[in-house]
């Protein structure tokens, strides 16, 4: 029995809004942090990218916005959908313009911006995520982060790059 002041809601559209939101804070968190690119080498920029979306995505709200994402998306795929278009969708846009970029400064060699920056983001969250998300090991730090996501990026530029315009990068620890 419901008490008097209460309103009976649709939760599938409470979820849809609840995903919504939280997903956009995180994104706009993270795309706040990055500034747009000027003159910046193409690899620290993706670095940073790298770096702020895998900082992002292994945070506790993300991964439990991720869980209930997945774990619901069958009962209530407009909460699904508004967490990949206003989390992951956005980062990948993101990359995707500064992908875009660097094609249009003869700084990488690639027919599709969109699926590069898809598949930057899948090196980025790999099996670390999954590892997460099970309880197989605590969210990585820092410097893990960080030593991922130069790794990403220097095998994102190792296969988009002319021949003989790529940098190597150190991955340091």
């Amino acid at each position: 029995m419901a008490e008097a002041e209460t309103e009976p809601i649709e939760l599938s559209q409470f979820l849809c809004d609840h995903f919504q939101s939280v997903a956009n804070k995180i994104a706009d968190k993270t795309l706040k942090l990055l500034p747009r690119r000027n003159e910046e080498p193409l690899d620290e920029v993706l670095l940073g990218l790298g770096i702020g979306v895998m900082t992002a995505m292994m945070s506790p709200s993300a991964i439990s916005l991720y869980k209930a994402a997945v774990s619901d998306s069958n009962r209530f795929r407009d909460a699904a959908a508004a967490y990949w278009t206003f989390g992951p969708k956005r980062a990948m846009d993101r990359i995707c313009e500064v992908l875009e970029d660097a094609r249009r400064r003869g700084e990488i060699k690639v027919d599709d911006c969109a699926l590069v920056a898809r598949r930057f983001v899948a090196m980025l969250r790999g099996d670390l995520l999954l590892e997460v998300v099970f309880g197989l090991r605590a969210s990585p730090n820092p410097v893990e982060i960080h030593v991922h996501a130069m790794s990403v990026v220097a095998t994102l530029l190792r296969g988009a790059c002319p021949t003989g315009r790529l940098q190597v990068l150190r991955v340091a620890t």
